[in-house]
C-alpha cells in the first residue's frame, strides 16, 4: 500500500481515545493488530509532528485495509 494512493481508499472515522494520544503506534496496534502501521495513521491524517497533532478526543481517519 503506497500512500498516493490514499485518494482511493476508504476509511473509518474515529476518535483518539485518552492514553493514546501522540501515539499512532498505539492507534495502529489497537486499529490493526499491530503498531507497523503508525506511519499509516500520519499518512492519512496528514500527520507531521503526532505529538501536537494526534490529541485525544481528536477524529482521525483510518484507512480499510
Amino acid at each position: 500500500m503506497l500512500p498516493d494512493t490514499m485518494d482511493k481508499m476508504s476509511f473509518n472515522l474515529a476518535v483518539i481515545p485518552a492514553g493514546m494520544g501522540g501515539r499512532p503506534d498505539l492507534i495502529s496496534y489497537d486499529v490493526y493488530g499491530t503498531t507497523s502501521y503508525w506511519w499509516l495513521v500520519c499518512t492519512a491524517n496528514h500527520v507531521i509532528d503526532p505529538f501536537e497533532e494526534l490529541k485525544a478526543g481528536k477524529t482521525i481517519k483510518l484507512p480499510i485495509i
